[in-house]
């Protein structure tokens, strides 16, 4: 880690950072580079370079950009601000210049035509639009080529890890016009992964890698070098949107964009004029009103300003969409449907909690589908839940093997009306969060394998005897609560004891539900408050829609070891699953 002393803090790259430096300066054809920074004499320096890096300090900002061209003439430089200094909360990076910014960065000049200089500074420098970064910028540009710009969040040690880091790496301007390469990485990334990453950028031509790309042509030298900013990808849907600036309705815009060549057609509504012609955004850019917000995506990201009457035409294509989503045909044979819910907040005259019912099907393929989602008003009976089975039937649902719920009131008598011959289950990871949820966090190590030994158990009296064993136990008796919780949800718990071990594993697990779950939650949260139904609606069924493509094969999709599963309620269920 990085030390202290009165001069700042001294700065350690991580080893990672200094590798791809060290890689960047070998693709431009130079060894390793010799290190210039400033350090009077007496004091300790404000860098700490790897052992095998050349260093050499200066004592003053005026001497430090003619010595810097002195080296250039025996090989590159890599010019280390001094850290402790430049990073200071006192100084906000990128709004004022610094000693080093101003003074050193606008003199350096080339002492050949293959000089090569390096130099590391806060982000901003090269992203910001503030007056004196560009100002910075073309003054660099009169001398030098930006070959390749390396962002690295955490890269100095002793910093915070949210501080963003710029490796700028320039060549001696020529006629000819380099590809610019940029590259972002954190800290938190797969070292390996990155390293190997950062190698297949320097030897491309064109294209991107999963961290950086090749910039498509050279920007102008005051232009900021924001990592999205020159993205190819970013730049062929900028391409693509730019029809939208003169519409003002879907008839202007078929007509001036009949054909968009973004990748994946689940972002994509259309007409049965003219197909492909209209995007729609994923659920987190849509706002709290149900509609998509051009000010802070299109405008932003893409450089378009679209009128609010095309803006309400393309959100009413979202209902549209979700009504024909929900009245779909399902298969007739379900082997496990889970019913869960989550809660949003609705004005209704005042912010109000609502239940969002969502059914999750599994099909005989062991593929994951949301089946419908629906608005509850939190007092839901056996009426309630017969209108929404009811409406699964209707659509074709004739048979359920297995419907898992988390008590939800009056749900075990409809399903018995729709489907009589449905087991109705407790989620029994539902019934664990719930008995956790009475106890003190240092308790759970030991609780979770009392518990374990409830639900693992080979029968239903074994079952009891284990609850019996918890109950009169040091922590059974320390929380009564989680007795109790097990004690009220037991009829509806004990038919998962009767299930054979491949249809418990299935059962148990929810890893099918929970992340659509979390997606979900994530997206209502960072919304607050919904104006209505049908806006909280519209974003949960833009969010499925982004995570769920029903009858997907990757493993993503499918239940973990679904076949030896399908064996056991092919058996156990008898010949219902062959019913089709």
């Amino acid at each position: 880690m990085a030390e202290e002393h009165a001069e700042g803090r001294v700065a350690v790259l991580t080893s990672l950072y200094g590798r791809l430096v060290m890689q960047a300066f070998m693709s431009l054809g130079t060894s390793a580079p010799t290190v210039l920074t400033i350090c009077r004499p007496g004091e300790k320096p404000l860098f700490e370079a790897p052992a095998q890096w050349p260093v050499q300090h200066e004592p003053t900002w005026e001497t430090l950009p003619a010595r810097a061209t002195e080296l250039l003439a025996s090989g590159s430089v890599l010019l280390m601000p001094p850290w402790g200094r430049i990073s200071s909360a006192k100084r906000s990076a990128g709004k004022t210049p610094s000693q080093w910014e101003d003074a050193v960065l606008r003199s350096c000049r080339p002492a050949s035509s293959d000089s090569v200089l390096g130099f590391l500074v806060p982000s901003q420098l090269c992203a910001s639009e503030a007056p004196w970064p560009v100002s910075l910028r073309e003054a660099i540009a009169e001398h030098w080529d930006t070959l390749l710009v390396v962002y690295g969040h955490g890269a100095v040690q002793g910093f915070d890890p949210r501080f963003e880091t710029a490796a700028v790496f320039l060549r001696a301007r020529t006629v000819d016009q380099p590809p610019l390469k940029i590259f972002r990485f954190s800290a938190r990334d797969d070292e390996p992964a990155v390293e190997k990453d950062f190698q297949g950028l320097l030897a491309r031509g064109g294209g991107r890698t999963r961290h950086g790309y090749v910039a498509r042509r050279r920007p102008d030298p005051a232009a900021s070098l924001a990592f999205d900013l020159h993205d190819p990808d970013i730049e062929d849907r900028r391409s693509d949107l730019a029809g939208f600036g003169g519409v003002s309705s879907l008839g202007d815009l078929y007509h001036q964009l009949p054909t968009l060549h973004l990748a994946d057609a689940k972002n994509w509504t259309c007409s049965a004029e003219d197909p492909g012609a209209v995007r729609l955004l994923g659920g987190r850019d849509v706002g709290r009103d149900g509609t998509i917000a051009p000010a802070t995506h299109l405008a932003g990201m893409y450089g378009v300003e679209v009128s609010p009457d095309l803006i309400s035409k393309v959100t009413d294509a979202v209902a549209d969409e979700l009504a024909i989503w929900q009245n779909r045909p399902l298969d007739a044979i379900w082997p496990i449907i889970y019913i869960d819910a989550l809660w949003i907040k609705i004005r209704s005259g005042s912010v109000v909690s609502k239940p969002v019912y969502l059914a999750v099907g599994v099909d005989m393929d062991g593929c994951k589908d949301v089946l419908g989602l629906w608005v509850g008003d939190g007092g839901e009976g056996a009426t309630t839940w017969m209108t929404v089975l009811s409406e699964l039937r209707n659509r074709g649902v004739e048979d359920v093997c297995i419907v898992a719920c988390d008590g939800l009131k009056g749900l075990p008598d409809a399903v018995t009306a729709t489907w009589p011959r449905a087991t109705v289950q407790t989620c029994v990871i539902h019934l664990m969060r719930a008995s956790l949820r009475f106890a003190s966090k240092r308790d759970h190590p030991a609780l979770v394998p009392a518990l374990k030994a409830i639900y693992t158990a080979p029968t239903e009296r074994a079952a009891e005897q284990a609850l019996q064993e918890f109950s009169v136990s040091e922590l059974g008796q320390r929380y009564p609560a989680i007795v109790r919780t097990w004690q009220a949800a037991w009829n509806e718990f004990t038919p998962y004891l009767a299930f054979p071990p491949e249809i418990r594993k299935v059962v148990y697990s929810t890893n099918l539900i929970e992340s659509i779950n979390a997606r979900l939650r994530k997206t209502t949260r960072n919304r607050g408050h919904f104006p209505s139904e049908q806006a909280a609606l519209k974003v949960l069924y833009l969010a499925v829609r982004e995570l769920i493509t029903p009858k997907a094969r990757d493993v993503n999709h499918v239940a973990a070891h679904w076949k030896t599963a399908l064996n056991q309620f092919s058996l156990f269920f008898e010949d219902r699953l062959n019913a089709e």
